[in-house]
């Protein structure tokens, strides 16, 4: 490929840019060609032949002069790109990048040696002067902040029980940061975390559970409501988190449930037809379906169990641990054996591949 330009040193620096886009290319076949008409005065033309046949002389480059006109260049050939670094004073993208990666983590509190994959990946992609986690190119060091920052904070749990705009507040300083990283957020955490690999940007946000809003709480159950009065909510009803502290529950049901992804819950609180209560988690709780797990544990006896229903992987085991430490009672993983998905062929199984079942209470 030939690039026309009439300013030399944005062609040369366009020369590297290539050979950095790959580095395996033969520099030879890295070519610009004067762009004459762009350069009105002869003063330009000047200026112009002289940077290359600077560069020229110290080989950087050879100048291929035209036949036709012999005091004008047909095209420019690259010959040595190391020379041509050290000619322009530029250091190589993948040098420059690292040494804002490690500026970056310099200011980073306390990083954790769970960063290191993730690290690896960026230096990998940043080396050869290609865009890491998707876009985040080479050298971006606000992005990379930001991703770094976020991606240690929901190691360390700092994000639990937060919206997503109050945590990126509270990590970033800014409320939109988060947001504007999602999408290369969300790769750095799949790279460490067990992720849904189809899930994208906030999408992996939600699955841990930021979310920009807080989001109704689906129940199956017996209650009473502060300001509602006794409701029998079947299969179910969704209550805005101002309302949990006003709820109590009705008698004494047999089991508390915790159901991972809505279709499984759907069918559950329609299909199950005991007493037991029943609550979507939607995948890991946000902050208030968090409160709602507090809440009922607190207001059940201690006898009665807790289960959770969830995708036959580590993520749902994941999801299961993380409300099991907000409930002062066991949780019990129903119908997650691993068996289940050995016997279909299988690693790992989503929940909506099995039907709902009432758990076993002895």
């Amino acid at each position: 490929m030939v690039k026309s330009v009439a300013d030399a040193r944005a062609g040369l620096d366009w020369m590297l840019d290539r050979m950095e886009a790959r580095p395996d290319r033969d520099p030879t076949t890295v070519l610009i060609r004067p762009d004459y008409a762009g350069m009105p005065l002869s003063e330009d033309v000047k200026r112009f032949h002289a940077l290359l046949e600077q560069a020229e002389t110290v080989g950087a480059l050879t100048i291929e002069w035209s036949r036709k006109a012999r005091d004008l260049v047909d095209r420019v050939r690259l010959r040595d790109p190391k020379r041509l670094y050290a000619f322009l004073k530029r250091d190589p993208t993948g040098e420059r990048a690292f040494a804002v990666l490690e500026a970056v983590l310099a200011d980073l509190p306390n990083p954790s040696s769970k960063l290191t994959p993730l690290l690896g990946s960026i230096r990998d992609r940043w080396a050869v002067g290609q865009p890491a986690l998707g876009s985040l190119k080479p050298g971006d060091g606000e992005g990379l902040t930001v991703i770094l920052q976020c991606v240690q904070a929901i190691l360390r749990e700092e994000h639990l029980d937060l919206e997503l705009r109050a945590f990126s507040q509270k990590i970033t300083g800014s409320t939109k940061a988060v947001e504007r990283q999602a999408l290369r957020l969300g790769e750095a955490l799949k790279l460490l975390l067990p992720l849904p690999e189809e899930a994208r940007g906030l999408e992996v946000l939600a699955s841990l559970g930021l979310l920009k809003f807080s989001t109704p709480v689906l129940l199956r159950g017996h209650f009473e409501i502060r300001g509602v009065g006794e409701i029998l909510a079947r299969p179910l009803i969704g209550l805005p988190e101002e309302w949990i502290e006003g709820l109590s529950i009705v008698g004494r049901p047999p089991y508390l449930m915790s159901v991972e992804n809505l279709a499984s819950f759907n069918r559950y609180v329609r299909e199950v037809g005991d007493d037991g209560l029943v609550i979507y988690a939607g995948g890991f709780p946000s902050r208030s379906v968090t409160a709602a797990f507090r809440h009922l544990d607190r207001a059940l006896p201690a006898e009665v169990p807790a289960f959770h229903w969830g995708d036959i992987d580590h993520h749902g085991y994941l999801i299961a641990d993380f409300i099991e430490r907000r409930l002062t009672r066991p949780l019990r993983h129903h119908m997650m054996e691993w068996e289940r998905a050995r016997e279909r062929g299988k690693e790992t199984l989503e929940q909506e591949a099995l039907d709902p079942e009432a758990p076993a209470l002895t």
